[in-house]
């Protein structure tokens, strides 16, 4: 058997990858390099430029941008944890998927051209290309209505080094987007080959707990959006009482349990699928053998042989119908639940320290 080819996701995300190399693959060094060259040089750049302090002008100077500092200081170090999770899941997850036999491909070179083509898949030019081009899009548009702040254009360099990692920001969220529907359609490709569901596996999942975290880890950026379009709402007036908010917050869960699981409903059927079979093979080979001792009971009693089979029978089907059905364990689940509910609750804490930073005025 040839050796399984590399996988790797993050091939053409060269913001990623340049992160990576200078951080040592350390996500924590990553954050803390991250975020002094974004926010550390903004802001040491609006110092420079007066245009962090409140002035009696009337511009709104950095230190009055909220929506900026919870961005700097919240939504940017989570952002980047969750690309090196991103990646390093998927990673792990699709090679152990082919590696481990839990997809039962027909020839070792089936599961290799799977891996090659999906490598391809991940890695396609043309995502990079459109997210950078939706990146400086979006920027363009959000600048041009920007007017009397410190991150307009006109205000000087800390703007335009503000605006700069604001396309980066961008162009790799869209990245991670489009990587993101390629690994829901490859979830989609690689269960329409049999799957070995192993009941006693310790994952509680079959062996393959590794597609819960897959779907958990794509899971995070709609919750991390989520906090960041719901703390931009939140600056508004009362927006608890506003009902454009509140079903904003009601469209977010409901949407962020769709996306987790989407790909988790294919391997729900394939794993149905094969439970089904092993007990429809268990039932069969049980009724066959009850049906020869029924017949032969008044004569020839029960056989020994027959005793044993029908015994080890009993003990296999209540092995198979104790085998899950999804491959979500109670940590996924726990993770799941945490990440769908922190946008509201990160949302009614900004909105509470906004009440109290009022109050104390």
């Amino acid at each position: 058997m040839k050796a399984t080819p590399k996988f790797i996701p993050e091939h053409n995300d060269f913001v990623f990858r340049a992160l990576r190399f200078v951080s040592g693959d350390n996500p924590f060094v990553a954050i803390i390099e991250y975020v002094a060259l974004t926010c550390g040089v903004t802001v040491t750049l609006a110092y420079m430029s007066h245009s962090v302090i409140p002035l009696q002008n009337e511009y709104v100077e950095l230190s009055e941008d909220w929506v900026a500092i919870l961005d700097f200081g919240i939504i940017v170090p989570i952002a980047v944890y969750l690309i090196f999770n991103f990646y390093n899941t998927v990673k792990m997850g699709f090679t152990w998927l082919v590696e481990s036999g839990s997809v039962a491909f027909e020839e070792p070179e089936t599961a290799n051209e799977f891996i090659s083509a999906f490598n391809r898949k991940i890695n396609q030019p043309w995502h990079v290309i459109v997210a950078l081009i939706l990146a400086v899009g979006l920027n363009t548009v959000f600048f041009i209505s920007k007017h009397d702040a410190w991150n307009e254009l006109s205000a000087g360099f800390p703007a335009w080094w503000f605006r700069l990692f604001a396309t980066v920001n961008y162009f790799v969220l869209f990245v991670i987007v489009f990587k993101s529907a390629v690994v829901v359609q490859g979830i989609k490709s690689i269960l329409s080959h049999s799957l070995r569901i192993q009941p006693l596996h310790p994952d509680g999942c079959g062996g393959i707990a590794h597609l819960g975290k897959i779907s958990l880890s794509i899971n995070y950026f709609v919750s991390l959006i989520g906090l960041h379009v719901l703390i931009i709402g939140v600056m508004g007036t009362q927006p608890f009482e506003n009902p454009v908010f509140l079903g904003s917050i009601l469209g977010y869960t409901i949407f962020s349990t769709y996306v987790f699981f989407v790909p988790l409903s294919y391997a729900h059927d394939a794993m149905k699928k094969e439970k089904l079979n092993v007990l429809g093979v268990l039932n069969d080979e049980f009724q066959t053998t009850y049906l020869r001792v029924a017949e032969g009971l008044p004569t020839l009693g029960i056989q020994l042989e027959d005793a044993q089979k029908i015994e080890s029978l009993e003990r296999l089907h209540r092995i198979a119908s104790s085998m899950p059905v999804w491959p979500l364990n109670t940590r996924v689940l726990g993770n799941f639940t945490i990440s769908v509910f922190m946008p509201v609750a990160g949302a009614l804490a900004v909105e509470l320290l906004k009440t109290t930073i009022d109050f104390g005025k």
